[in-house]
């Protein structure tokens, strides 16, 4: 009887080895998708958290002093103030799509805002999407501007 082996043991150990290297890069592939798209949506949520932010603070701040777009946009150069319009300090929309590049990633939000019953509030919406590699990403932001200082009441 002859020792080794043969060719059907070799294409059996052959397929079970390219069908685990087959799972594994397929495995690598979709770890890798899933992390560039987790990063992509943590840029989109934090820009738009941002403005959110910045919308709170400029309606603060109109509303404590006569306050000129002017005035901030020396300060902050990277804030589009084209894009959103200030009424009294409380009213703020964004007229059509805005647009923000970070990196290679092009940005577009648009904000949007509606009165709450009884003037409670101020309700904001900031719908954002960037497009990637992977297709379009896109999130929504909500929030509420209550009319907690004195000039608003």
């Amino acid at each position: 009887m002859k020792k080794g082996t043969t060719f059907g043991e070799l294409m059996i150990v052959l397929l079970i080895v390219s069908a685990s290297l087959i799972i594994f890069l397929r495995l690598s592939v979709d770890y890798l998708r899933s992390l560039v798209f987790a990063r992509e949506l943590f840029i989109l949520n934090n820009i738009l958290y941002s403005k959110y932010q910045f919308l709170i603070a400029y309606r603060n701040k109109s509303l404590e002093s006569s306050f000129s777009p002017t005035g901030i946009s020396s300060a902050m150069p990277s804030f589009n103030f084209n894009c959103i319009n200030f009424s009294n300090g409380t009213f703020l929309t964004s007229s059509g799509q805005c647009r923000e590049t970070v990196g290679n990633l092009g940005i577009t939000y648009r904000i949007s805002n509606s009165t709450l019953s009884n003037n409670t509030g101020i309700k904001v919406v900031i719908d954002g999407s960037l497009l990637s590699t992977l297709g379009r990403i896109s999130a929504s932001l909500s929030g509420i501007l209550t009319p907690w200082h004195p000039n608003i009441r």
